[in-house]
């Protein structure tokens, strides 16, 4: 088994009473059983081959592990989605008493909590109601779209932009939030653009392209089509963005993703921490103080 890797992160706010959160994204579990078509079960053993290797039923161990850690350390469980890798009648089922196994448990959805089979379409809000509302229901009391839990004052909020946009619903939330007054800690699935980010994705690691929400369009010249159209910004995606960035109470942003630990400042100067993947049995314990 591989050992855990935990980063550790200071989140320096004044606040009375610290508390702890544990940051954990991109799990994958891969399950499917004979209430899913055979497509879907062949899909289950590919995919629990690729993301568990050698080391079969590791990404619910992991998943377990955390529940536990966080339980342990009295630290809410933030989970910043792909919990599962595709939409299972096995998933939708377990779902409950997973989420249920943390004391405390907060998360913002990934794309393939949505996946009906992984790559088999473009995916949009049109794909994403087809199952949202089974997705939904199986992962309640998480709100997918838009959650915000106050934790010894401070705001943590979740937003869904598993398609590389944000909606005008969100902005709004948002604002509406921004509104208490106190300090807010985001979390998305999809991490947002900085140029080092872009440096690392497209330069250091080679990638197709960069993965994050709001590349600027010069910087997505090198794109396939398929890629720019679904991570091109909408209007909505960039004014979500501008008012992010004019808030001073955000102090922090975590996102998942990218499989993989980095971090940069956001164009506000707040910093924002990419997670690694849970089925490389990686996670973030956060301290908030």
């Amino acid at each position: 088994m591989k050992p855990l890797m935990l980063k550790e992160t200071e989140i320096c706010i004044g606040i009375e009473k610290p508390f702890q959160l544990l940051h954990v994204t991109d799990t994958h579990i891969s399950l499917a059983d004979e209430r899913d078509d055979e497509r879907k079960q062949n899909l289950a053993l590919r995919r629990a081959k690729e993301f568990e290797g050698n080391d079969p039923g590791c990404c619910m161990r992991y998943f377990r592990e955390s529940c536990d850690m966080a339980n342990t350390l009295g630290a809410t469980l933030v989970h910043t989605g792909d919990l599962f890798d595709f939409v299972s009648e096995k998933h939708l089922e377990i779902a409950p008493e997973l989420i249920s196994m943390a004391n405390n448990y907060f998360m913002a959805a990934g794309n393939h909590e949505y996946s009906l089979y992984v790559g088999e379409a473009f995916e949009d809000e049109m794909y994403k109601a087809r199952s949202f509302s089974r997705v939904q229901a199986a992962l309640s009391p998480c709100d997918l779209r838009f959650a915000s839990r106050i934790v010894n004052g401070v705001n943590l909020i979740s937003v869904d932009n598993v398609y590389y946009y944000f909606s005008e619903y969100a902005r709004k939330r948002l604002t509406e939030e921004a509104e208490k007054g106190l300090p807010m800690i985001l979390f998305f699935h999809n991490p947002l653009y900085t140029p080092e980010l872009y440096e690392e994705c497209m330069e250091k690691r080679k990638n197709e392209c960069c993965y994050a929400v709001g590349v600027p369009i010069e910087k997505m010249r090198s794109y396939s089509e398929h890629r720019f159209r679904q991570q091109v910004a909408s209007p909505d995606t960039e004014r979500f963005m501008e008012y992010l960035y004019s808030l001073t109470q955000v102090k922090a942003v975590f996102a998942g993703h990218l499989h993989d630990f980095f971090e940069s400042p956001l164009p506000s100067g707040v910093m924002q921490y990419v997670t690694g993947a849970q089925y490389n049995h990686e996670a973030r314990l956060i301290t908030v103080k």
